[in-house]
């Protein structure tokens, strides 16, 4: 694991000095690491870990409830989000959707080789016709087909890392991700990479292998092999489920957009615009409030405020309780002009104030949610026993001088969460209010005033809405990629359709040109060739669409407020798919009805 420095909690203690730095079972801010033995039952382990806490807090008189601990393999730490929800972490889900939907993908280019397969078995039954008078038997037949589906399918792979090379930086840049070919040319990956391409390959080829290595070669000789093989209820069910899978992925796009549109439309209950956001450098934090006056003195800036944490991310949790109600919750350290800044009111009591100086560490304002968590009616003026004896707040009690409506400090994604917001000395992040007018000049007289407290350090700022929607990249990179994936799957199961109809209208030609001396019109011959077609995309859409609702239903389920799976998205859906499959036809089909039926019939 590469590191830069490598610091002990005594040396930080030193760096930050705070009373009882080290001994405090309040704080969930700091994740603890250990080194098991092995053969330890990691279960185990940790139900004796939630008894030592159970029995700590009934020591000292606090709730029992909320001291579970769960140890969790560091492997699985980045995916265990409700564990860690403070840091940094991914979501299993989609890795498993991701997976899903390449699987399905590759299923539908397996159902378009067997569909090609069998439907140019017309022109195949011959060569196996002859190869049966002349002594070839099932078996030799069986194995020439299923090796030729592994040598197309061997090929197809040389190919797609090709175009895995080709496109990797994109897609390095859609995902954040870093990822390189180079690190899976290894003999084990290569090894499982041909296993796979093999296995694919005999998948894809064992049904037209049997079909066609069991074909009885009279049937060719007595003219029944003008339609080969390719006329099958098999071929038809597969042409279903491909184009059912196609219309679940374009669902699942129009519904995965909606809602990441959803979320980020959705009203957060404090303001974000024309905000800046940058760390704390240099001597920033030691001199800040000099270090706000020199910023309030540059024009077009509104306000300036200092906090622990910018909305969008928290860093601190630590433990209150109220007449015996003992809960961890979010903890943010702001300075009285934070709430103003986001345009957050306060509904009763007051905000921080600058002239009062016993409101640093000495009160604080909570969240409509924290006032229900602790079940505290007539809030302001009461007190929260704080135990603990954190970092941030050193007094063993706090008294509540405000309550605030609830705004979403973290992403909509989830509910709003109770929180606590102390005055104190522990801040992390700037926040500064721009007018609208010449805003890149006058973030470049804020960048000036921080290098003058910053020397040597980089102002790296960000913009706090396009911060805050970061935490919805999970979802727009999900959105993105099934964006692909649902084009690719569709372009596939489209080419296996344009194959099927050339192949149909090749063995309709006769028909055709019979039809046609009678009487029939081009939109009739049109109106015949298409109906099968286009009635078996319809049902596709009547199984894939209730699938793909319910599907659906149960991935936004992960939302706290999410949209709904209204019927227009399904019809337009439907209407996509039909009219995508119609245009992929009908270029063949008009070519064939307009066939002269002279020239269809000559050699018959």
């Amino acid at each position: 694991m590469p590191v830069d420095a490598i610091a002990s909690f005594v040396t930080l203690g030193k760096i930050y000095p705070q009373p009882d730095y080290l001994n405090s079972f309040g704080t969930s801010q700091y994740p603890t690491y250990f080194i098991i033995s092995d053969g330890v039952d990691i279960k185990a382990l940790s139900e004796k870990m939630t008894a030592f806490a159970i029995e700590l807090a009934k020591k000292n008189g606090w709730n029992e409830e909320g001291n579970e601990c769960e140890l969790v393999p560091l492997n699985d730490v980045y995916f265990h989000a409700v564990s860690f929800p403070q840091h940094l972490h991914g979501n299993i889900k989609f890795v498993y959707i991701f997976m899903l939907v390449s699987i399905l993908t590759l299923v539908i280019a397996c159902i378009n080789f067997v569909n090609l397969t069998i439907a140019r078995s017309g022109t195949v039954t011959k060569e196996v016709g002859v190869k049966k008078v002349f002594g070839a038997s099932q078996s030799q037949l069986f194995f020439q087909f299923l090796i030729e589906s592994v040598i197309y399918c061997i090929i197809a792979s040389l190919f797609a890392v090709a175009i895995i090379q080709i496109i990797i930086p994109e897609f390095n840049q859609l995902t954040g991700g870093n990822l390189s070919l180079n690190n899976y040319f290894t003999p084990g990956y290569v090894s499982f990479y041909l296993l796979i391409v093999i296995i694919i390959g005999l998948i894809a080829g064992i049904y037209p292998a049997i079909k066609l290595s069991f074909f009885n070669p009279v049937h060719y000789f007595r003219k029944f092999g003008g339609k080969g093989l390719s006329n099958s209820p098999f071929r038809t069910g597969l042409v279903i489920f491909q184009f059912a899978i196609s219309i679940i992925l374009v669902l699942s796009v129009f519904v995965v957009i909606r809602q990441l549109n959803y979320m980020k439309d959705f009203p957060t209950g404090f303001n974000n615009d024309n905000i800046i956001i940058f760390g704390i450098e240099g001597e920033v934090g030691d001199k800040r409030d000099v270090f706000k006056n020199e910023i309030m003195a540059i024009p077009n800036i509104r306000d300036i405020a200092f906090s622990s944490a910018a909305p969008g991310s928290v860093n601190n949790y630590e433990g209150f309780s109220y007449q015996g109600n003992s809960h961890g919750i979010p903890v943010f350290t702001v300075d009285p002009s934070f709430l103003p800044l986001l345009g957050v009111k306060i509904n009763e009591g007051r905000n921080f104030s600058w002239e009062r100086p016993n409101d640093r560490y000495g009160v604080c304002i909570l969240n409509r949610e924290a006032v229900e968590l602790y079940q505290i009616e007539n809030p302001v003026g009461k007190f929260l026993k704080h135990p603990y004896y954190l970092t941030t707040i050193p007094k063993d009690e706090i008294e509540i001088i405000g309550v605030i409506d609830d705004y979403h400090y973290l992403s909509p994604k989830d509910s709003v969460g109770p929180a606590l917001f102390c005055y104190g000395d522990w801040y992390n992040t700037v926040s500064v209010k721009v007018n609208n007018s010449n805003f890149s000049e006058t973030i470049k007289q804020v960048e000036a005033v921080w290098k003058e407290y910053a020397p040597g350090f980089t102002f790296k700022y960000r913009f706090l809405d396009e911060a805050y929607e970061r935490q919805y990249k999970t979802e727009s990179t999900l959105s993105k990629i099934l964006v692909y994936f649902a084009f690719i799957a569709i372009l596939i199961a489209c080419l296996g359709l344009l194959g099927l109809t050339s192949f149909l209208a090749q063995e309709k030609t006769k028909e055709i040109g019979i039809r046609k001396v009678f009487g029939a019109t081009n939109n009739l011959i049109i109106s015949l060739l298409s109906t099968n077609f286009l009635k078996w995309v319809l049902v596709a859409i009547i199984i894939g669409a209730p699938l793909a609702v319910f599907a659906m239903k149960r991935w936004l389920t992960n939302f706290a407020y999410h949209t709904a799976v209204s019927w227009w998205l399904i019809a337009l859906a439907a209407l996509i798919l039909l009219s995508i499959s119609l245009f992929t036809i009908i270029f063949h089909i008009v070519r064939v009805s307009r066939t002269n039926p002279i020239e269809a019939l000559k050699y018959e």
